[in-house]
């Protein structure tokens, strides 16, 4: 592996993960503060997660979520058309690499610089700010290049945003890094479990319940104890 160093670059508002928080985070400074902001993300390009949301088609919101007015507004501003299918909120097109899109325009609009392919290693407070190391992989220029080129990167930055995500989907750079971060910065971090589909069951019925993957129903699913139930 070849590593090099350059000198850190500064910012006002650094953000790690370009993901959806992340872009829109950068959006919402860049309008309203006009300072420059700096997103670094691992992947090869930002937004990579958003173009497979919803199956493609990108559930924004739901009309019954906390802030939905808000983000509803937010996304408008952007230029998106938004259509409504019972409660689920999402851009009228069905196509989430329309707002994958949209986010990364008006982001670039305003100024705001995207690092691509930037995994930051470390995060920690100094100077009255904020100190980030990074590396940067640089794509092989030949196709028979084995050693992958690295460049060591620190940023300075007053402001520090961690928007990297969970840990459940490694191949759109989920590794759950963020975690390890925030636990430095002296926040506690809670045991990490999946929260869309918390379904836990024997293995005795992996074959019954494997048949239902990828399927989605109008249901009623109720939670009993004692033969109560307690919620539905």
């Amino acid at each position: 592996m070849i590593v090099s160093r350059n000198a850190h670059d500064r910012c006002d508002f650094l953000i790690i993960g370009a993901g959806a928080a992340g872009l829109a985070a950068a959006v919402s400074y860049a309008r309203g503060c006009g300072g420059c902001a700096l997103v670094l993300d691992a992947n090869a390009e930002a937004g990579k997660k958003i173009a497979a949301t919803g199956n493609g088609r990108c559930n924004l919101s739901n009309t019954g979520a906390d802030g939905y007015a808000m983000t509803r507004s937010f996304f408008e501003s952007l230029g998106i058309v938004l259509s409504v299918d019972d409660g689920r909120v999402y851009p009228r097109n069905r196509q989430a690499a329309c707002v994958r899109r949209a986010l990364i325009a008006e982001a670039e609009n305003l100024g705001v610089r995207i690092l691509a392919s930037t995994r930051v290693t470390a995060a920690r407070a100094e100077g009255g700010g904020f100190v980030v190391s990074a590396k940067t992989e640089s794509p092989r220029r030949e196709a028979s290049q084995r050693e992958k080129s690295e460049t060591a990167r620190t940023f300075f930055s007053e402001r520090l945003l961690i928007a990297s995500g969970g840990k459940c989907t490694p191949a759109y750079g989920n590794l759950g890094d963020g975690f390890g971060f925030a636990t430095k910065f002296g926040h506690s971090v809670k045991s990490i479990l999946p929260v869309l589909v918390p379904l836990v069951y024997a293995e005795r019925e992996r074959k019954a319940f494997a048949v239902l993957k990828g399927v989605r129903a109008r249901a009623k699913a109720e939670l009993t104890r004692d033969g109560i139930v307690v919620a539905s």
